[in-house]
């Protein structure tokens, strides 16, 4: 079986969904990414020759193939891939996998109509994080909200969605409720669990002590994921009864918000005798020894993949309070009231002076991962499904029944 994963932004060192697919996938099956020539906006910057190297590695690595296409106009994550149609034709998939449906590259899919020809599935985000450009916005809610949902209704494709909030969009949209289907994001328990030498290892470099508590925030450092909010929740603090606080920061900048927003919190931590140790983004396969060494984990805004990696190292971890957070935190973690930064105070304050408490949600929450979220069994469900998929709709073509797009079976 070929499947192909149309995925317009696409970093091959990140944990997300898609690169999760290649990494899981079975071996009789394979698998090509077609994506953009280059990254997004001014947070991820990636010289080609770097990125080539990495496509590389990665292709080694997990078997995938990576199709880099020229970009005719992008925005943000959207863009329109030149040749697109071409390199479908050049792959012949058996599953086309478009990554997502609020995204460019679905509308165009269905009006060639490659679903006729293959099995055509997509996803969906959260409309508020595909935000577009405010003069296109109507043309984009067009395109993404009303002709192509209704040719999803019509033609039967089936939409994956990541957490239960994600249905709620889906009804704005109109989806039809039968379209749509469970695929929840995952960890890989193989790369993502305890890994204690290396917590010894790198406590020692960052100078931690066994009584000391190491504070971890990883991810963009953006307007969007707001990590100022967990160093200002920090600096209201007060007096605890650790020997040290430690707070270690890793990820991608946006220059202006970090130099404007974040590193004034930052210096008035290191006035009050918190240490400080900023880094640059890092492979997401060295961030088990980064979780493994942190006390508590702390991603203050939005949803973010990373605390499922963080709990399958055992990292009890804090989240703004909504649907998504709460189902993934129940029981390797706690939320805090969105917007409420006395609430995150609190929240962090909590763990850090109750140890057993920590101990007992990060057993708990690798326990959680194992029975929910791990890649190897979500990637093997899908397959199963898509190649069964595939199979009804060679045998409709077949028997010269109608020849249409084949829905994902429950």
């Amino acid at each position: 079986m070929i499947i192909v994963h149309i995925e317009e932004c696409f970093h091959p060192s990140y944990g997300y969904q898609v690169q999760n697919f290649c990494r899981h996938h079975s071996p009789e099956h394979r698998i090509h990414v077609i994506t953009g020539a280059g990254m997004r906006g001014n947070v991820v910057k990636v010289e080609p020759a770097q990125l080539a190297r990495l496509d590389a590695d990665f292709s080694e690595e997990t078997g995938a193939a990576i199709h880099r296409l020229p970009i005719s106009w992008q925005w943000h994550h959207k863009m329109w891939l030149k040749g697109l149609h071409a390199k479908l034709e050049e792959l012949k998939p058996d599953v086309i996998y478009v990554h997502a449906l609020e995204y460019l590259s679905l509308p165009r899919v269905l009006f060639r109509g490659w679903d006729r020809r293959c099995v055509v599935v997509t996803d969906s985000h959260d409309l508020p994080t595909a935000s577009f450009h405010k003069h296109l916005r109507r043309a984009y809610r067009f395109v993404a909200q009303d002709w192509c949902v209704r040719q999803i209704n019509r033609r039967r494709i089936t939409c994956y969605y990541t957490a239960l909030p994600v249905t709620e969009n889906m009804r704005n949209y109109g989806i039809d409720e039968a379209l749509q289907k469970d695929l929840p994001i995952g960890t890989t328990m193989k790369s993502f669990y305890r890994d204690l030498p290396a917590r010894e290892v790198l406590r020692k470099e960052w100078g931690a002590g066994p009584s000391d508590a190491v504070l971890l925030y990883t991810g963009k450092h953006d307007e969007d994921k707001s990590p100022h909010l967990f160093y200002q929740a920090v600096s209201s603090l007060g007096a605890l009864p650790q020997d040290k606080l430690l707070v270690v920061s890793v990820g991608a900048q946006d220059s202006a918000y970090f130099e404007k927003i974040c590193q004034p919190v930052l210096l008035r931590l290191r006035e009050q005798g918190i240490k400080v140790l900023v880094s640059p983004a890092i492979p997401s396969t060295k961030l088990r020894e980064y979780y493994s060494a942190a006390d508590i984990g702390v991603f203050p805004c939005r949803n973010t993949l990373s605390c499922l990696d963080a709990m399958a190292c055992g990292l009890p971890t804090v989240m703004q309070d909504d649907a998504t957070n709460r189902d993934r935190l129940q029981v390797g973690g706690l939320v805090y009231e969105e917007g409420n930064l006395a609430g995150l105070t609190g929240r962090i304050r909590e763990l850090l002076e109750n140890p057993h408490q920590r101990e007992s949600l990060g057993r708990n929450g690798i326990a959680d991962m194992r029975q929910r979220y791990d890649y190897g069994a979500i990637v093997a469900r899908l397959e199963s499904e898509l190649a069964a998929a595939v199979d009804k709709h060679t045998a409709n073509a077949g028997t010269g029944g109608k020849q249409g797009n084949a829905q994902v079976p429950d």
